[in-house]
């Protein structure tokens, strides 16, 4: 078998167990995701998905067709169970996916779509980002960090490197680790 095959199969099984913890913390109201940025995030993620595959990711892209799917999943319960304070940058960072969608087609270039993912993504990391710096415990941090390792995992089982298979698995490497990074500083000095 072709080491890049086991190597998104991983990447796939850390996806699903990263977000196990997570979800049971939702459902159990330990952990409010902010509803908002993981329905941006399921939008972004699936275009991702759809572009990366369209520039050979082969199995490197399926970590973010498993994420595209929980990142849905986890919008749907934080319906019931999440942070619903919305601010102006929730909505410009739709509107940015959106057009990252319209771009990909009257462009025909998933770079295109690459990059606006990768500015939505930021900017609907903001409100995550907000809430878990004055509210550190209400996030897992394993998620975050094992996030990164999936990403990592991921883009390592890429069968093409360009910009478009690359950018936002990078972005999310990085991402999802300084938050993790954050939330374990900020929990230690609230503490203290």
């Amino acid at each position: 078998m072709n080491y890049k095959i086991i190597l998104g199969v991983v990447a796939v099984i850390i996806g699903i167990i990263t977000y196990i913890p997570y979800i049971r913390d939702v459902i159990n109201k330990k952990t409010k995701p902010h509803i908002f940025t993981w329905f941006v995030w399921s939008i972004i993620v699936s275009i991702a998905f759809f572009a990366a595959l369209s520039k050979g990711a082969g199995a490197g892209a399926w970590v973010l067709g498993i994420s595209a799917l929980l990142c849905a999943f986890i919008t749907v319960i934080s319906y019931f169970h999440g942070d619903k304070d919305y601010k102006m940058i929730d909505w410009i960072c739709l509107v940015i996916s959106l057009v990252g969608i319209l771009g990909w087609q009257l462009t025909n270039s998933p770079l295109v779509a690459i990059v606006m993912v990768v500015i939505a993504d930021l900017l609907a990391f903001i409100p995550t980002v907000r809430k878990g710096y004055s509210k550190p415990f209400e996030e897992t941090i394993s998620t975050w960090l094992l996030n990164a390792l999936k990403h990592f995992i991921g883009l390592l089982a890429l069968q093409a490197y360009n910009l478009v298979t690359c950018l936002y698995p990078v972005s999310l490497i990085i991402g999802n680790g300084l938050f993790g990074v954050v939330l374990i500083i900020r929990r230690r000095k609230l503490k203290h």
